[in-house]
């Protein structure tokens, strides 16, 4: 039987995916309608160079990151900062090329995001108020490098995956997801995630892609053969990488 905290969290872990569709649905309406503005007449080209343009798509999903979801903070700020400097050089002088600068910071921002998902990590294992959550819960990091790991968990809470210039293979086939929805964050920057999972599960994607996305490749299987009472959803984001989400049929 689902509990009333149970289905709390079910919606609090929903809304975040709903309001950044909504925001994203709104960016797209609104660059739509300054690029039909421009194309009559009625808004200078002038503003229609600073909307319609990489930079700004940058920004925009950035503030959308960090209005959404605060669990990518840093992410969010990285695309901000990309995307202004970007934007500042377009239309001034720099002093120095806007590459010398962005990278030397992007890498700053790494540095600290990696700090903060230590301190995120024991956060997520406070909550579980467990003594044993070393294999129910995931935390990889990898930065110029790779992993291959896989997943016994007979209880599964989640975790997180970051891979930048790097790269990750997850397999779950072994694994069994807790009661509720569990939530599974990715967050690609040059590099990439594979996902192997049961067939039977039910696994809901909530991923943004910039220049890169998630590939589906799982097998079709019928309703019939899933268990609904227990859910995997694939939360993060692919800037110039991607994550690809296989499936496995158990004997």
């Amino acid at each position: 039987m689902e509990t009333h905290s149970e289905n709390k969290n079910k919606n609090c872990g929903n809304s975040g995916g709903v309001a950044k569709r909504f925001f994203i649905g709104m960016l797209l309406i609104g660059g739509g309608l300054v690029w039909l503005g421009a194309n009559l007449g009625y808004i200078p080209e002038v503003v229609k160079a600073y909307i319609i343009s990489w930079q700004a798509l940058l920004i925009a999903l950035g503030l959308i990151n960090l209005v959404s979801s605060r669990a990518n903070l840093w992410f969010s700020l990285v695309l901000i900062f990309v995307g202004s400097l970007f934007m500042f050089a377009k239309y001034n002088e720099l002093p120095v090329d806007a590459h010398l600068i962005v990278w030397p910071v992007v890498l700053i921002f790494i540095g600290l995001a990696v700090l903060t998902k230590i301190g995120h990590s024991n956060n997520w294992k406070k909550r579980l108020n467990k003594a044993d959550v070393g294999n129910d819960f995931l935390d990889d990091t990898n930065i110029f490098g790779g992993s291959k790991i896989n997943i016994s968990s007979k209880s599964f809470k989640g975790g997180q995956s970051t891979c930048i210039f790097g790269g990750s293979e997850i397999n779950f086939a072994h694994a069994e997801l807790q009661e509720g929805n569990t939530e599974f964050e990715i967050n690609c920057v040059f590099g990439g995630v594979k996902l192997i999972v049961p067939a039977d599960w039910d696994v809901v994607t909530e991923v943004t892609g910039i220049l890169g996305g998630m590939s589906d490749k799982r097998q079709i299987v019928t309703d019939k053969h899933v268990d609904y009472s227990k859910r995997l959803v694939i939360k993060g984001n692919c800037v110039f990488g991607g994550a690809e989400l296989e499936s496995v049929v158990r004997r």
